[in-house]
């Protein structure tokens, strides 16, 4: 096929908002990495199709490489948009379609590859965009390769596109939370003269990366003004009744967790157990950790409140800092150099069983000695039971306060919406068969060492409850029912917060 010029003068009001962002950023030489990310209906693959399309309609060497984790994934996906736009746009006589590919008469063309053919990633530097659908998909390791292998061209970029389905996905944690940002706000700043308003758009410092933010309310064709789907409408508000978490994710675009089933902690809610908490220094500081190295050494910071039991922190000892001298000191910046000598009080728990070497620095010495040795500061005070309650029995006592029974003793919950690993670690703790946690581990890439993913930070929650609250724990063991006599024998479970 020889190189034609063509000209073509495209209707704007045939484009969703994003689209003008995408466009603006393709033409910013100074812009490596175009993300775009949101819910579902928002116009993301669609807009990024008709860029792809008017670029290569207008240019002679606009060519593009479209990407999937999976090959057979394409064909119904984004090479069906391709092809349903050029139809729609009656343009067949200028673009043809061959297997995973699209020629323009313009002499520019679209590949498309999944990343288990066998050529992969190699021979990108022909291409001036590479485009990754569905990249949360992706492993890391996958977006590094591309990364190195586009080279060679002026105005090389790679567009990523994805829903936001998990936080803890390496998109946010190596890329996203690594980077400083500064949000535009779109319903001032001019693109090409004119004004038009998205969810979200962020320029990294650098000025090579740029985040933009859809959801269903910025499609035109969905809530108007050039039609209104009402059932895609009533079908995110029946999510947010019904399924916040999949409304979260799939009408909002926001970070989230998808439930997929198997969950332990069956009965937790982001919408009802995450949010704002504040560390009030006239309140002691219960510290509880679980004895793990891999993939790091957690403590939760908690403080109760009556019966409110806040996760104010999180302090994740990663390597080479997953020694307990590392954590002593770490808790000592954060809660008496910068809380000005926290005096409250502080409580330390823990996994009974922990008599291992894992994180200690001298032998002989159990794990809670040698932090309360380097927390001497706090004058802490060591709350660890002689062993550990069952893990069925307190993951059903856990459940049952996350649902509000009362009688859980109406024990409240609540995580800080920066407690991202606990947060995950809530809803990735699965059920084994036998009704208590799955421990399957995984194997580290880089250092072949295996270990347990999940499931450490509900541990160290596990043990604080299940000790602070112990009269209450017992009393739902029992059924509910408490036996006066014993109480007022023991009087265990009463503490001065």
């Amino acid at each position: 096929m020889g190189s034609e010029k063509i000209k073509i003068t495209f209707n704007p009001s045939k484009f969703n908002n994003v689209y003008w962002h995408l466009l603006d950023a393709i033409n910013n030489p100074a812009i490596r990495y175009i993300w775009l990310y949101g819910g579902s209906s928002a116009s993301k693959s669609y807009s990024v199709v008709q860029l792809t399309l008017t670029q290569m309609l207008g240019s002679a060497n606009y060519n593009t490489m479209v990407m999937r984790k999976v090959s057979e994934d394409i064909k119904d996906s984004i090479f069906s948009d391709f092809k349903g736009i050029i139809s729609d746009w009656e343009v067949n006589s200028l673009l043809t379609d061959q297997q995973n590919l699209i020629k323009c008469k313009t002499g520019s063309y679209c590949r498309f590859r999944g990343l288990d053919d066998s050529e992969k990633i190699k021979g990108l530097s022909n291409f001036k965009k590479v485009i990754l659908e569905e990249v949360s998909q992706f492993e890391h390791e996958d977006f590094k390769q591309i990364r190195k292998r586009l080279r060679g061209k002026d105005g090389q970029q790679i567009i990523s596109i994805f829903n936001p389905i998990i936080e803890q996905h390496w998109i946010k944690k190596e890329v996203f939370d690594i980077e400083t940002w500064n949000e535009v706000d779109t319903k001032e700043e001019k693109v090409n003269g004119s004004k038009y308003p998205i969810t979200g758009k962020w320029i990294n410092e650098k000025g090579n990366s740029i985040i933009l933010k859809t959801n269903y309310t910025d499609n035109k064709w969905i809530v108007g003004p050039y039609y209104k789907d009402q059932h895609v409408i009533d079908d995110y508000e029946w999510d947010r009744v019904h399924d916040f978490a999949n409304y979260e994710i799939y009408a909002l675009g926001n970070w989230g967790k998808i439930t997929t089933g198997g969950e332990f902690y069956k009965n937790f809610k982001r919408e009802k157990h995450v949010g704002k908490t504040k560390y009030d220094s006239k309140l002691p500081l219960h510290l509880s950790f679980d004895e793990n190295t891999k993939p790091y050494f957690p403590c939760g910071v908690f403080q109760i409140v009556n019966k409110e039991i806040r996760l104010i922190d999180e302090i994740l000892a990663k390597n080479p800092n997953n020694t307990t001298t590392w954590m002593a000191r770490e808790i000592e910046r954060r809660y008496w150099n910068e809380y000005k000598n926290h005096n409250a009080g502080m409580f330390i728990y823990g996994d009974a069983t922990s008599r291992k070497d894992d994180v200690k620095q001298e032998k002989g010495v159990d794990l809670f000695r040698l932090l309360e040795n380097g927390l001497q500061m706090f004058k802490p005070h060591r709350r660890v039971a002689a062993s550990n309650p069952s893990v069925r029995a307190r993951g059903d006592f856990f459940n049952d306060l996350l649902a509000g029974n009362p009688k859980a003793g109406g024990i409240e919950f609540i995580i800080d919406e920066h407690c991202s690993e606990a947060i995950n670690d809530f809803y990735m703790t699965k059920e084994a068969s036998d009704g208590g946690k799955d421990k399957r581990e995984i194997t580290d890439k880089a250092t072949k060492e295996r270990y347990q993913p999940h499931g450490h930070i509900t541990d160290l929650t596990d043990y604080m409850l299940c000790y602070a609250f112990k009269a209450d724990y017992e009393t739902w063991q029992r059924g509910g029912a408490k036996t006066e006599i014993m109480y007022q024998k023991t009087n265990r479970g009463r503490m001065l917060w």
